[in-house]
């Protein structure tokens, strides 16, 4: 597994950690977007943030690890298909 993905699923897993707080002290926007996992579930199952289930909290955690993981790959990904492209004919 490369290093760098590694790194970003561990920003996932920290994010919504972050995201609380910097919603709670900085901006609320800022840790909306950070901890979008959680606002989404919780507007899609109408359970309000405070009051999850700890292993839902739990599950979230792990899912946000995966989708930051994944959202931040996907340049590298266009990357690499933009450089990788086969010359015009």
């Amino acid at each position: 597994m490369r290093k760098s993905l590694i790194y970003k699923f561990l920003f996932g897993v920290a994010a919504p950690f972050i995201g609380f707080f910097a919603g709670l002290q900085i901006s609320p926007w800022l840790g909306n977007i950070l901890m979008f996992p959680f606002v989404a579930v919780s507007a899609l199952t109408g359970i309000p943030l405070g009051e999850m289930p700890g292993l839902l909290f739990a599950v979230l955690v792990l899912v946000s690890g995966v989708v930051w993981a994944a959202l931040l790959s996907v340049p590298g990904f266009i990357r690499a298909l933009w450089v990788n492209r086969p010359p015009k004919a």
